[in-house]
């Protein structure tokens, strides 16, 4: 068994997140859901510690963290495999799993609902999938305006139900802020009224009667002070590069023709690649976990370098690409020469705020190292964005942020995902991207999704 009851939780800028009752029984599986940086992979360490008496867990504790460096050699699906199999030879009586979907193909998503359906423990998983948390979750822990509450009730009952309240929520913050700018208004009438009368009765009585309605306007303004109380759903800006290459449709960005391609222990991938992307193509890659999408990405790059005017925005999906040593917002401007304010909005889109961004990335999780490293990408002088699983770990804002900004975005773009709705959303939006798919020892180019 698993309770918690009132927990709470800080971080260095104050309160992070407060629980209420929450419980699990074994042979349940807990959703644990919320926006980035909430604190979901917080929770699942105090968890495992279990060394604070308003946290009570019985049993052997095996934990999947999001990414380990251990594993660099393998792709990200291959390695959150491994990782779980490792964890599941212990037989632990309660298993922690921190976006267990991420690089996962479709095959082994399956698999891993199949391994949790069968599981008799207790199982607590982050994610922001949603069509698994509908298949597994049995409840819901959520994360919302710094408070956990269980919701015995399935992922799309959640959606409906949270639909509903923002609007609402969004409708009566309207109202208030129509009554508030209301009497204002009738504050600043009454103020004016009282200087009239002053002007055209310069005497005791019109002293008294403008004190009056000044006075009277006072008591209004702080009427109106007090009215709006509903906060509004937070919504997105629209995020918009500032200093972007300009690239020709036609131009060549890279061109690869009849290459063999090798995965780095030697062995052959595909016996001949024939690939040309040029200045405003949208190229997505799919396939099953190690057929070599990576692989293939490093060498359409490598063959980019006969091409001085391709400018690559790179997103590895291992991160090679942080220093540890500085901000998030130093990594993101490193390279980059859009504004701080830019960079600030962007990291900002993807769940990374205020003092967040002046935060050490060698001191920050896994998931919050991935959303730097994406903005870094997007935010560099490239006319070639390459995204090798990007929205590995991103909440639906972020999401919905990368989906606007590749709508717009003025030059070629090559992308890896095993996030179906993520392709199906880009390709109603842009008829014009291409779909690759990759098997053992193929490289076609298909019709739809």
């Amino acid at each position: 068994m698993i309770k918690i009851n009132k927990l709470v939780q800080n971080n260095a800028q104050g309160q992070l997140f407060t629980t209420d009752l929450l419980k699990a029984q074994a042979g349940e599986v807990v959703g644990i859901i919320g926006p980035n940086g909430a604190g979901k992979t917080t929770l699942l360490q105090k968890i495992q510690a279990a060394r604070q008496p308003e946290v009570l867990v019985e049993g052997r504790v095996g934990y999947v963290q999001q990414l380990d460096s251990d594993y660099q050699d393998m792709s990200g699906g291959q390695a959150m495999q491994m990782r779980l199999q490792q964890v599941l030879i212990d037989r632990p009586d309660v298993l922690l799993l921190d976006e267990p979907t991420s690089n996962l193909d479709f095959k082994h998503q399956q698999k891993l609902i199949q391994i949790l359906r069968r599981f008799k423990g207790i199982t607590l998983v982050v994610s922001h999938d949603e069509d698994f948390l509908q298949q597994v979750a049995d409840q819901l822990w959520a994360f919302e305006n710094g408070q956990v509450a269980a919701q015995k009730i399935d992922f799309a009952t959640y959606q409906k139900q949270r639909a509903v309240q923002q609007a609402k929520q969004l409708k009566k913050a309207g109202e208030e802020r129509r009554q508030q700018k209301k009497l204002q208004f009738e504050a600043q009438k009454l103020v004016q009224a009282g200087d009239r009368v002053k002007r055209n009765n310069n005497t005791l009585k019109g002293d008294t009667v403008q004190a009056q309605l000044t006075g009277n306007a006072r008591v209004l303004r702080q009427k109106a002070a007090t009215v709006r109380k509903t906060e509004r759903p937070k919504q997105g800006k629209p995020l918009k590069l500032q200093m972007q290459q300009q690239t020709r449709p036609n131009q060549v960005m890279t061109r690869v023709t009849q290459t063999p391609l090798f995965a780095p222990d030697g062995n052959q991938l595909v016996a001949e690649v024939n690939m040309t992307i040029q200045g405003h193509d949208k190229l997505m890659l799919t396939g099953a976990n190690g057929v070599g999408k990576t692989t293939l990405l490093q060498l359409l790059m490598t063959a980019a370098q006969q091409h001085t005017h391709t400018q690559i925005g790179y997103f590895d999906q291992r991160l090679n690409n942080l220093n540890l040593k500085q901000t998030a917002l130093q990594n993101v401007l490193e390279h980059s020469m859009e504004s701080e304010q830019t960079a600030r909005d962007f990291l900002g889109a993807f769940g990374l705020r205020r003092e967040q961004v002046h935060q050490m990335v060698g001191h920050m999780s896994g998931g919050e190292r991935v959303r730097v490293s994406l903005v870094a990408a997007l935010l560099t002088q490239a006319n070639w964005l390459v995204l090798d699983e990007p929205t590995n770990y991103l909440d639906e804002p972020a999401l919905l942020a990368l989906q606007d900004f590749l709508e717009n975005y003025v030059g070629a773009i090559t992308l890896v995902t095993h996030d179906q709705v993520f392709l199906q959303r880009l390709s109603m939006m842009h008829q014009s991207w291409q779909l690759w798919k990759m098997e053992p020892g193929l490289i076609t180019l298909e019709n739809s999704i």
